[in-house]
């Protein structure tokens, strides 16, 4: 074959690829736009707290008597409660949150006789979610937002303690509470 033929077949099959692999052939297209939009995100939280301080149990001769550290001892069957009022701000849609104070740290010698717990409670609702004074309180929505909760933290000596737990002489049992941290954590659904 000539140069010349074959120079004539190679810009033909040259030309050929140009037109399939460059995309030379139409194909029908069409376009829109749609419209962008600015994004807000809510806010979840708990003001700083309003606390009682911690106060023996009510069936005791002053009923909500003070707790004092340094020179109060508690046996077994006292309860210890500090009562904390919370506001919540919850804003925003599908807002879903669970609230949560994990029990405190204890240690000392007494720790193993001691109970530490906590309960939530509505003291007042807003009226969107629904709920009563005095109705627990585990999980919250946006409808939330406005209320006032109440978180009840406790610490029991335990009734059925043996002598074991006394304090004898010298020897002092003490137990160091840690912090309750109260939480709430959002949780999509």
């Amino acid at each position: 074959m000539k140069n010349s033929t074959k120079g004539a077949v190679a810009a033909a099959a040259a030309g050929v690829l140009l037109l399939g692999g460059a995309g030379s052939l139409a194909f029908w297209s069409a376009t829109d736009t749609v419209s962008g939009t600015d994004v807000v995100s809510g806010e979840l939280k708990l003001s700083s707290p309003s606390c009682t301080g911690w106060k023996f149990d009510g069936s005791e001769t002053t009923a909500d008597k003070a707790y004092v550290p340094d020179s109060d001892k508690i046996v077994p069957g006292d309860v210890l409660t500090q009562k904390c009022d919370y506001t919540i701000t919850a804003i925003g849609e599908h807002l879903r949150a669970t609230l949560t104070a994990p029990n405190s740290s204890l240690t000392g010698s007494l720790a193993t006789y001691i109970t530490p717990s906590s309960t939530f409670k509505y003291k007042t609702p807003s009226v969107a979610s629904g709920a009563s004074a005095g109705d627990p309180v585990g999980s919250i929505t946006e409808s939330a937002d406005g209320s006032v909760v109440t978180a009840e933290l406790k610490v029991t000596f335990n009734p059925g303690s043996d002598n074991a737990s006394q304090s004898a002489g010298a020897s002092t049992l003490t137990a160091a509470l840690g912090d309750f941290v109260v939480t709430f954590t959002q949780a999509h659904s």
